[in-house]
């Protein structure tokens, strides 16, 4: 009941700020809501739940300094409700810019300092009404935990003079979240998944080429060193991640894209002695017009070391969007070692929400 209490003070005081008179416009930041709500039906469970309410907070503080908090209330699988800071971050535009008047340097460096989702890899950063999936693909979720790999730091992006887009993003930051997976009451543990700790050193070469106004070809290589400053190696967890993405942009609303994303990792369980564990992830999207999209999705989890075994997961999804922001979408998945599971979803946002959505 505390917890319902804050978030209502929270939406109050909003709507009070917005109903002082005069007030200039430049001193409202821009507030949105994000809901999403999920149904899932298997053998084992059948439930509906509010499963994510994000609170969107964000404003230019100074041309080129830009403040963003993002605070969620999602339900864990236990039940519970918790009520967490998702980000809380100020973006530089421009360092050189910032800190040098009349600086007319042409590849400035860009940075991000506080609480935000880790730029590793390209699904760590989508938060959920970002995804074209319900869920998150089984590869994904081993590596960065269910809701993600965040860090509180600061991390720099060096955009590189090439002919095409190609930036250089680093940075040394504290995790503050992306866990193994939790097992549901009467679930076996399975030896899968990534617990961070400590220091994080991360690194991301991205680029993106433009074939034409109607294909485009994205792909990134990235790093990423977990407990960097543990004394034993055993204790160091080491990422290694490929991802692209091809776009072929057809008539009107229509487009194909194609993504794959490959992890190769090596980590070691509390007490046990550091395993390689490799999993990847196959996407494809249709958009049939404004309102449809379909999509199919094919990830492997293998085993870590010699412990557990390989798990396959196939995804089947249909989605109808009524706006940018809202959308309702039917999911199935299959495969071995899993459930079969039906998802329904609905996702509404509003607000000038600025996430980027897929």
């Amino acid at each position: 009941m505390k917890l319902y209490t804050i978030i209502l003070t929270v939406l109050l005081g909003t709507m009070s700020v917005y109903a002082v008179p005069n007030r200039p416009a430049t001193d409202l930041p821009d507030v949105s809501v994000i809901g999403n709500f999920v149904g899932r039906s298997s053998s084992d469970k059948k439930d509906f739940s509010v499963a994510e309410l994000e609170f969107g907070f964000q404003q230019y503080l100074y041309p080129g300094l830009r403040a963003e908090i993002f605070m969620a209330m999602h339900k864990e699988a236990n039940g519970e409700r918790v009520f967490d800071v998702e980000e809380a971050k100020v973006s530089i535009s421009n360092i050189f810019d910032l800190f040098i008047l009349g600086n007319t340097q042409e590849y400035g460096v860009s940075a991000v300092i506080g609480k935000s989702l880790l730029p590793v890899g390209r699904d760590n950063m989508l938060h959920p009404e970002q995804r074209a999936f319900v869920d998150k693909p089984l590869a994904s979720e081993m590596v960065y935990g269910p809701e993600g790999l965040s860090s509180e730091g600061v991390r720099f992006s060096f955009p590189l003079p090439l002919p095409f887009f190609s930036q250089l993003e680093t940075g040394f930051a504290t995790a503050s979240s992306g866990h193994a997976h939790e097992e549901e009451e009467g679930e076996e543990e399975e030896a899968h998944g990534i617990e961070y700790e400590g220091r994080l050193l991360h690194a991301r070469f991205w680029n993106s080429y433009a074939f034409s106004d109607t294909k485009e070809l994205e792909f990134s290589t990235s790093y990423l060193l977990g407990n960097a400053t543990a004394d034993e190696a055993d204790e160091k967890k080491y990422v290694w991640a490929f991802d692209t993405s091809y776009t072929y942009r057809l008539s009107g609303y229509k487009y194909l894209k194609l993504f794959a994303e490959y992890f190769s990792t090596r980590y070691a369980h509390e007490g046990e002695s550091l395993q390689n564990q490799q999993a990847y992830y196959v996407m494809a999207l249709y958009r049939l017009n404004a309102f449809y999209e379909t999509g199919l999705r094919y990830s492997v989890l293998g085993q870590h070391g010699d412990e557990g075994s390989d798990i396959s997961q196939f995804s089947v999804m249909l989605t109808k969007r009524l706006t940018d922001t809202t959308r309702f979408r039917l999911q199935y998945n299959m495969g071995d070692g899993i459930e079969n599971t039906m998802f329904v979803q609905f996702i509404f946002g509003m607000g000038p929400h600025a996430h980027v959505i897929q």
